[in-house]
């Protein structure tokens, strides 16, 4: 499987032996130009694609014969959508896992009491959720980890285990701020891409695990 750490020893080693040949036979420069386009193209894809755990090991699905799913709700708690998905889980007697947003919890405190006091999973989705996350250092991201934890702690007693990086961007820093902080980094098998759809049926058809 794809890593950041191979990719980058492999590049090292090709761009050696590239360095080498040129030496020897006159091998053009350029095959470092490519190698290094290709090291870019292959870690630009790694930072977006969570599933490819390219920078850190996740979970994003269980068995596929299991005959189950694990359904995961992200950026709330929301006064509008919030109350709406727990309704329509107490109606089926289905649990979820809801990755919250700190600062977001603060806001809807009492939102975010009924989510527990009805069984569900709490999972860490940053506590500002800031459009540049992807650029802070290791030291900012750790810190904001942790200051969305504190605020779930303040009302579930215990910090939650789970986290999902905004966007589902994954980098060296955030990398290293999960490690640090000991949690879980989570993903997705199946994507709703809700916010950005134009009617219910796209929505359908992306989450529809028989099609």
């Amino acid at each position: 499987m794809l890593s950041f750490n191979k990719i980058n020893y492999l590049c090292l080693f090709v761009g050696i032996l590239i360095f080498g040949l040129n030496i020897k036979y006159q091998l053009s420069l350029l095959w470092l130009l490519v190698l290094g386009l290709l090291w870019i193209t292959i870690t630009v894809i790694g930072i977006f694609h969570i599933r490819w755990n390219y920078f850190v090991k996740g979970r994003h699905c269980g068995s596929k014969t299991s005959g189950k799913i694990a359904l995961t709700f992200d950026d709330g708690p929301n006064a509008k959508y919030t109350p709406i998905i727990l309704d329509l889980l107490k109606e089926y007697g289905a649990k979820a896992t809801f990755f919250c947003i700190g600062k977001h919890v603060e806001n809807h405190l009492d939102i975010f009491k009924r989510i527990i006091i009805e069984g569900h999973v709490i999972g860490n989705h940053s506590y500002c959720h800031s459009v540049n996350y992807g650029f802070l250092p290791k030291e900012n991201i750790e810190e904001d980890i942790d200051e969305c934890n504190h605020v779930v702690k303040s009302v579930l007693t215990k910090k939650p285990k789970l986290y999902r990086p905004p966007f589902g961007v994954t980098n060296p820093a955030i990398a290293k701020a999960v490690e640090s902080l000991k949690m879980t980094c989570c993903g997705w098998s199946i994507r709703s891409l809700d916010t950005r759809a134009t009617s219910s049926n796209q929505i359908i058809k992306r989450v529809n695990i028989t099609s």
